[in-house]
């Protein structure tokens, strides 16, 4: 995946409102020639973003671009003192948001830093899943932040994680959204987002961890995608994505400043409030067997909770997977 370049970039911000823009008017803008617009337009062709071109009126999107701005989120978070000064580093194209904080991590501190793309092109799941990633259509985001305690201190964070996405989604009325053991997001039974956390340091004492998010928010089409997934616009949402990552960055830094205090506790009871399978047949399956019975929900350490023929079982994550049974 090429970078994009800052010429490329700039043609793309004039053309995100989806209005006709003539050659003559894009070349005056740029400084450059009909020639050298003809050739930009054919740099953004591997982005998958329809642009139709008509004699006489120019070039236009078929639909307006949603971009990321470190301006825009920032006034969207200009009433959150905790937040002034939020080291945000935004990517136009980048293979993972994660894998760059991991690389940045060996250089430098990242205790507070985020990292956004536009587009992924080795995005990330659990297990090694691949995370479609169209250009400019859903959020992708890593925070990175140090804990003290070492790995027994983060025990249940990517559930507490899961609240707080949901929390965002709230206050941004979205009110739909639920949770599947032990990363993902659903809404209407459908994949929505996830979170994948990778770990650095020594892990008996100062710990780093890099916090992964995605979230669909205005996909339509993903070819990819092996199982059932939705967008956020299908929920209604219709306000912005600079809006979307600003209230889910301040309920994220919320989160992570008082985790090593609160620990999972303090999730634990909202978090069987939002489990979507709560009092279904499930299965948890591991790479070498499977696992029968009722979910009934997560205990304070962040374990699953399944009822069993023997009684209530316990199960910490891992390679377990977890889906309702046929």
């Amino acid at each position: 995946m090429a970078v994009l370049s800052d010429g490329v970039w700039r043609l793309l911000q004039l053309l995100a409102d989806a209005q006709w823009h003539s050659g003559e008017e894009l070349g005056d803008e740029l400084g450059i020639s009909r020639a050298a617009i003809s050739k930009r337009l054919k740099q953004l062709e591997e982005l998958n973003l329809p642009i139709e071109s008509v004699a006489g009126r120019g070039y236009r999107l078929l639909s307006p671009l949603d971009l990321l701005s470190s301006e825009g989120v920032s006034a969207c978070l200009s009433e959150e003192p905790f937040l002034k000064g939020l080291q945000l580093i935004l990517h136009r194209r980048i293979p993972s948001t994660n894998a760059e904080l991991m690389r940045l991590q060996r250089q430098r501190s990242i205790h507070g830093l985020v990292c956004v793309a536009e587009q992924q092109n080795a995005g990330r799941g659990r297990r090694g899943r691949v995370w479609h990633s169209p250009f400019a259509q859903n959020l992708y985001l890593s925070v990175g932040w140090h804990f003290q305690g070492g790995i027994a201190a983060l025990e249940g964070l990517s559930l507490a994680v899961g609240v707080v996405l949901c929390d965002a989604l709230v206050e941004l009325g979205v009110e739909s959204a639920q949770l599947k053991w032990p990363n993902d997001v659903l809404a209407l039974g459908k994949k929505l987002g996830g979170v994948l956390i990778e770990l650095a340091g020594d892990m008996d004492s100062e710990c780093v961890v890099v916090l992964g998010v995605g979230l669909n928010v205005l996909m339509s089409e993903a070819e990819a995608i092996d199982q059932p997934w939705l967008a956020l616009q299908e929920l209604g949402y219709r306000g912005s994505r600079n809006q979307l990552l600003a209230i889910v960055l301040k309920h994220l830094f919320r989160l992570l400043d008082s985790y090593e205090r609160d620990g999972f506790v303090a999730y634990r009871q909202r978090w069987n409030q939002l489990d979507a399978f709560a009092g279904s047949v499930v299965t948890l399956t591991s790479p070498s067997k499977a696992y029968s019975g009722i979910m009934r929900g997560v205990d304070g350490d962040g374990a699953v909770l399944i009822e069993q023929d023997e009684g209530l079982q316990r199960y910490i994550g891992g390679e377990l997977s977890l889906r309702v049974s046929e």
